[in-house]
């Protein structure tokens, strides 16, 4: 179904987002890597990237489109991605953060004498 916001179809305004991230989403990973998941997050940077940007993909288009010809899509996305790591509640810390967490603080088990067994 075409339906037109504000003169635009769907594929028209999906095109205009699809250019603003071509030419931009490059620099989203660079502020977001090095301003918001920076020092010992930034192992974090690439997943907090795509779930905001995932964040501002499920909006309606109408709003996506509010957004990209306001200029704000890229101050959104930094700032969803901001909360979204200090949050223990958000899909990111959910998903991602408290996986990884709980990876990295598992115990190895010893190594028996058995295993170091070198023939």
């Amino acid at each position: 179904m075409n339906i037109l916001i504000n003169g635009m179809t769907d594929m028209e305004i999906i095109e205009i987002r699809e250019k603003w991230f071509s030419r931009n989403y490059s620099r989203l990973q660079r502020e977001i890597r090095n301003n918001i998941a920076k020092d010992q997050m930034s192992e974090y940077a690439d997943d907090l990237t795509q779930i905001a940007t995932l964040q501002f993909l499920n909006k309606p288009l109408e709003q996506q489109l509010q957004m990209l010809n306001d200029n704000k899509v890229m101050n959104y996305i930094l700032v969803t991605a901001g909360m979204h790591i200090r949050s223990s509640t958000s899909p990111f810390y959910n998903q991602i953060r408290k996986f990884k967490m709980s990876v990295r603080s598992g115990v190895l088990p010893e190594q028996s004498d058995e295993d170091e067994d070198i023939h």
